[in-house]
C-alpha cells in the first residue's frame, strides 16, 4: 500500500508539473505581446523556471489578485492559472494525507 501511495504522489507531482507549466507558459506568452510594460515590472522572468523567491512571490500576487489591467485573452489565462494552482495545491494536500494513512497502516503491520 506504501508503495501504491508514493506512486500516486508521484504521478501526481509529474502531472502538477506538466499541466502548472503549460498554464504559466501560456500566461507569461500573453503578457509579452499584450502588456509588456506589466512583464518588465515583474522582471521579465523565464518561462520554464523561477529564478527567485520574490519573482516568484511577485508573480503569484499577480495571478490571484483581482486587479482588470489584463485584456480578456490574458485575464482568461490568469484564471486558468489561478484554477490550476489551487487544484495543485489540493491534489498534493490530499496525497500527503493518504501519504501519511498509509505509512501509518504499514508501521501498524510491521509492527
Amino acid at each position: 500500500m506504501l508503495v501504491v501511495a508514493l506512486l500516486i504522489f508521484l504521478g501526481t507531482m509529474v502531472a502538477a508539473g506538466v499541466v502548472g507549466t503549460r498554464a504559466k507558459a501560456r500566461f507569461f506568452l500573453l503578457l509579452m505581446e499584450s502588456h509588456e510594460d506589466l512583464y518588465d515590472a515583474l522582471g521579465r522572468p523565464p518561462i520554464w523556471v523561477n529564478t527567485s523567491f520574490s519573482q516568484g512571490w511577485q508573480i503569484q500576487r499577480l495571478v490571484f489578485s483581482d486587479e482588470p489591467t489584463l485584456c480578456s485573452e490574458a485575464e482568461a489565462a490568469r484564471r486558468h492559472l489561478r484554477m490550476v494552482t489551487v487544484a495543485v495545491i489540493v491534489a498534493l494536500v490530499a496525497e500527503m494525507a493518504f501519504l501519511m494513512w498509509s505509512f501509518g497502516r504499514f508501521l501498524r503491520l510491521a509492527a
